[in-house]
């Protein structure tokens, strides 16, 4: 079994007052004592194997070296948690560690942001959220507590990393129109809300370039996690039936590509898919998926960035960082 050696023993074996060795074991302190004596407590520690207890090291420098990673997302997505292991992979090398909140179990998620402290963490990423605490979160970068968010709807007043809804529904559409497909039909959030806007934008900014009307009974809104069937049939009865579909979840697009093949409907020969957001089981699927695929360990490492420049200088002025999608063409869109 492995024997912590603490202060009071180290002082003790030295014959020292506790205060003389704290002292020297202090980097900020230990080049105001003697040599002789700052020496050979350094030396002893050495020898000895003496390792500062980290809770005591936190205390007297003021850092935790703890980051908050605020998040109303479930981690039942493929995105959320690919997501937030590269950003604790971005911080790991920087000597901090991620405390993941999940603010969804709680009952008053604003007031969790309130127990967000200098004692209690070094910094907040707030995970796409903001709309719902910007409040909270203003409070507390004036407070001087880094803030980074990851929101398609970002804050002046906060540093924001994420990256574009609009382009990614462009892309994806776009990649439909070069397969040759005029009739593409886009499957949206049920709510409509930033993210919506954002990406229906895209879609009909891509059409509009190509000439083709927009068709509003073409938008599809619906929600992850309901039966897919439902839609399929909303779906099969447009006119003309689309050949393209793009799909804003990924794993509402793999669920909607077993319906529609259950259907004998051939994926992608009558209708090319695309799905916003790629997942690892994209390419075990059946018919492997196109998607329009997000950096994300572009985007954490600019949010670890932006958190390293506000501990390092905390009037450093807010930046907006968008990290650019990428499209991963598999089977599923194909010729």
């Amino acid at each position: 079994m492995e024997i912590v050696l603490t202060q009071g023993q180290l002082a003790k074996r030295l014959g020292m007052p506790r205060t003389t060795v704290a002292a020297a074991l202090n980097p900020k302190i230990a080049p105001k004592l003697r040599p002789e004596v700052r020496e050979r407590v350094q030396v002893a520690a050495r020898q000895l194997g003496y390792v500062p207890h980290r809770a005591a090291r936190n205390l007297a420098s003021g850092k935790t070296n703890t980051i908050v990673l605020a998040t109303l997302q479930s981690l039942k997505y493929a995105y959320a948690h690919d997501l937030y292991e590269q950003i604790q992979l971005a911080l790991t090398p920087h000597g901090y560690h991620l405390d993941l909140e999940l603010l969804a179990h709680t009952k008053d998620p604003a007031a969790v942001y309130r127990t967000y402290t200098a004692g209690r963490c070094d910094g907040v990423i707030s995970a796409n959220i903001i709309e719902a605490f910007r409040d909270e979160l203003h409070k507390l970068r004036r407070q001087s507590l880094p803030v980074v968010t990851t929101d398609v709807a970002p804050s002046a007043e906060l540093d924001n990393v994420y990256y574009d809804f609009t382009e990614e529904a462009e892309i994806g559409t776009r990649h439909l129109l070069e397969q040759g497909r005029r009739s593409i039909a886009f499957v949206v959030t049920a709510t409509e809300d930033v993210a919506q806007r954002a990406w229906r934008r895209g879609y009909e900014r891509a059409l509009a370039a190509a000439g083709i009307p927009i068709n509003s009974s073409y938008l599809l809104p619906w929600k992850v996690g309901d039966d897919a069937r439902p839609l399929w049939q909303r779906m099969a009865a447009l006119q003309p039936r689309p050949t393209g579909l793009l799909v804003y979840n990924v794993e509402l697009a793999a669920e909607l590509s077993r319906v529609i093949r259950a259907a004998g409907v051939r994926v992608p020969e009558d209708l090319a898919l695309v799905s916003c957001g790629d997942a690892e089981f994209n390419r075990y699927l059946d018919v492997p998926l196109t998607a329009v695929k997000a950096d994300h360990r572009g985007i954490a490492v600019a949010v670890a960035e932006r958190l390293l420049a506000q501990i390092n200088n905390p009037r450093t002025l807010p930046q907006h960082i968008w990290v650019k999608p990428s499209l991963v063409v598999r089977a599923s869109s194909q010729k």
